[in-house]
């Protein structure tokens, strides 16, 4: 256990022991739980802590927000951004369900999906209308 004047950082919500359930509030993050005796900070913890899933929402928040301008060509550009963006979305929101991607990383997804979905719709529309038209 750490000295109580030490740099170490202190667990500041009131997170529990993933093993036994003790209220771990105050304790540093180095220490161990008093009641079982295992480590507060455990390496399977940082891909959660650090927010995993970054690239992946990303990548569906930026091909989901420029499948709006190509709905400019013909409605395919949007076609293909939407729709892969939804597509990756939705193995985000998979993770997610799985424990491996923060909350957050979550929400920015489910904007990408939201901003793909649009798109995919808006350029299936103008691709038909355009090819009925003409």
């Amino acid at each position: 256990m750490s000295p109580a004047g030490s740099d170490t950082p202190r667990v500041r919500a009131a997170p529990s022991c993933i093993t036994c359930g003790y209220d771990l509030s105050g304790r540093p993050v180095d220490g161990l739980c008093p009641e079982c005796g295992d480590p507060i900070w455990r390496p399977e913890l940082v891909r959660l802590v650090a927010g995993g899933g970054w690239p992946q929402a990303r990548a569906a928040f930026i091909l989901g927000l420029a499948s709006i301008p190509c709905l400019l060509v013909f409605g395919l550009g949007g076609v293909i951004l939407g729709g892969a963006a939804v597509y990756v979305s939705m193995g985000v929101e998979r993770e997610y369900r799985k424990g491996g991607i923060s909350a957050a990383a979550r929400h920015l997804s489910g904007v990408g999906q939201v901003l793909g979905f649009f798109g995919l719709v808006f350029g299936l529309c103008i691709a038909v209308i355009f090819f009925v038209v003409t």
